[in-house]
């Protein structure tokens, strides 16, 4: 997900919601991750209104 995202991928958006919130115990390193998809959502979707 992460580097499909780095790619501008649309892909990684459904890749992020497969995963999921981050796992307890796992937090920090998935937030990191997901926080690349998560902002790639927000830069298509403000795009798609503008």
């Amino acid at each position: 997900m992460y580097g499909l995202a780095l790619h501008e991928d649309e892909r990684c958006v459904e890749a992020a919601d497969r995963l999921g919130p981050p796992r307890p115990g796992f937090r920090s390193e998935e937030m990191a991750c997901l926080d690349v998809g998560w902002r790639y959502r927000w830069r298509r979707d403000a795009a798609a209104s503008a």
